[in-house]
């Protein structure tokens, strides 16, 4: 019996506290996300630059008859952002705004910014607060289309080092 104290005090201790998303939580690690994936998500590291100490986990995911590819972004070996596009193209992004406003809720804000590859023209987004599991969800009507869950928390420390 106390081993299983001793177990649950070092997991406390490895996890870093936040908001999760699925089965991740916002600061794990590369390792630790892999260890705690299901296999059917065929995650597996595409990224991994030592030098400027980011890394990227791509896979599989799906949700609400949803088909995704899944890409999980690492800064200093710390989870900080999740991003689903879609991957076939059997849906429209209105759709997937109306699944994203069911479980949300109106977006708390409604707007144009650049994203994706180029970066070359505005995208449309609209962005929720997930009070549940504490993150920034958007959707960007981009092609393809693509949500991103990400940690306030984060964002704020990233605002602070000036990025």
């Amino acid at each position: 019996m106390r081993w299983l104290w001793a177990l649950a005090l070092f997991l406390f201790m490895i996890v870093p506290a936040g908001a999760n998303w699925q089965y991740t939580c916002w600061g794990m690690s590369p390792e630790n996300l892999l260890a705690l994936a299901p296999q059917e998500n065929a995650l597996r590291i595409t990224s991994d630059d030592r030098i400027n100490d980011y890394q990227k986990i791509e896979g599989l995911y799906s949700a609400e008859g949803f088909h995704f590819q899944v890409r999980m972004l690492f800064i200093e070996r710390k989870l900080y952002a999740v991003h689903l596009s879609s991957e076939d193209g059997g849906f429209e992004c209105s759709d997937l705004r109306r699944a994203l406003k069911d479980i949300y809720g109106a977006s708390a804000e409604h707007g144009s910014a650049l994203f994706g590859d180029s970066l070359l023209a505005d995208t449309e987004f609209d962005r929720w607060q997930d009070s549940v599991g504490e993150n920034i969800v958007t959707l960007y009507n981009s092609d393809p289309c693509t949500i991103v869950y990400r940690s306030p928390n984060e964002i704020e420390q990233r605002k602070i080092k000036g990025l």
